[in-house]
């Protein structure tokens, strides 16, 4: 009975762990721009979804320290060259940050 209970908790305790819970949600983000002229034209690239988990490498270097957000966008970007990403969700599950939108690229 008490492995039994064990394993039961254990089993709970493994589940939180590959939780995926939101974080954000905004119209556009970009690593790479601070801002677009009044009415520029932009193209939808196609879908993102891309994960950056904590401890892997870095794309702003070493020698840089920016947070788990904006290395999952550098990434998403990197991917797909895009110039931003718009409807763009962030989601944490475990030591990663989930980014799911749509890559856009400026005209």
């Amino acid at each position: 009975m008490r492995n039994m209970i064990l394993a039961i908790l254990a089993l709970f305790a493994f589940a939180g762990c590959a939780t995926r819970y939101p974080l954000l949600s905004t119209p556009a983000v970009s690593t790479t721009e601070k801002s677009f002229v009044s009415g520029y034209k932009a193209k939808p690239v196609g879908p993102v979804n891309a994960r950056y988990c904590m401890g892997e490498d870095s794309i702003a270097g070493k020698k840089s320290t920016i947070g788990l957000m904006d290395e999952v966008i550098a990434r998403a970007q990197s991917e797909t060259k895009a110039s931003y990403i718009s409807d763009a969700q962030f989601f944490a599950e475990g030591q990663c940050v989930i980014l799911e939108g749509t890559a856009m690229k400026v005209e």
